[in-house]
């Protein structure tokens, strides 16, 4: 926690990054109710019960391909992958642990928790082999140590709002306003990563929404 009170600009951008998220999510539950129409009630409540997020969106696809025309399905599709992807950067903020060193002053670093298990698990099997002043400190893995400077997180706020805009083009694509839709449906495949999605969907033969949800959800290791 000390991290946030002395990289006070890199917390405000983390901070931000999941708020966004969290209005993707209020956006996609709008979404799915719009889908359902007066049939909303019970689904929508099942629906928040769901706690896996890839769950969450596999339902939002199948309800797609079983009300959308196949076109529209598929559009569905390769846009929450897009949004899925958006996800990671949530993800990976509220989950891991912030750190600082004086070593990358521009920087905050995330680690992944097994970091910090793997470091108490050998410093106790030191301590328990020799006396407090003769222990050595165990060896950092750094590779799996991240350190974000305030561009990189600039750069993943913007991805989350991004993915909000597309949550609510989405049910407006939905909704039942046809001109609304149609300018929905242009922004939507109007988008670069939208528009890379079916194209390679399209160039692998993979046209229906559950082929779609086959592609990976990223096409790099972040």
């Amino acid at each position: 926690m000390d991290a946030m009170k002395a990289r006070r600009e890199h917390a405000e951008l983390i901070a931000g990054t999941i708020a966004a998220w969290s209005q993707v999510e209020a956006q996609m539950g709008i979404v799915l109710a719009s889908m359902l129409h007066t049939k909303s009630g019970p689904f929508v409540i099942m629906y928040s019960a769901i706690e896996s997020q890839t769950a969450q969106f596999a339902v939002l696809d199948a309800t797609a391909k079983d009300t959308l025309s196949k076109g529209d399905a598929d559009l569905f599709c390769a846009s929450t992958i897009a949004i899925r992807r958006a996800s990671s950067h949530r993800n990976k903020f509220a989950h891991r642990i912030w750190g600082i060193t004086n070593k990358f002053p521009e920087s905050i670093l995330l680690a992944k928790s097994n970091v910090l298990w793997n470091f108490q698990a050998q410093f106790s099997a030191e301590l328990m082999l020799n006396s407090p002043a003769d222990t050595n400190f165990p060896k950092t893995d750094f590779s799996e140590i991240y350190a974000y400077k305030i561009q990189d997180l600039l750069e993943a706020r913007e991805a989350t709002i991004r993915a909000h805009l597309i949550a609510h083009d989405l049910s407006i694509l939905v909704g039942p306003i046809k001109h609304a839709r149609e300018l929905a449906r242009t922004r939507l495949e109007s988008e670069p990563e939208i528009r890379s999605i079916l194209d390679k969907a399209r160039d692998f033969g993979l046209l229906l929404p559950e082929a779609l949800l086959r592609l990976p959800d990223r096409d790099d290791v972040y």
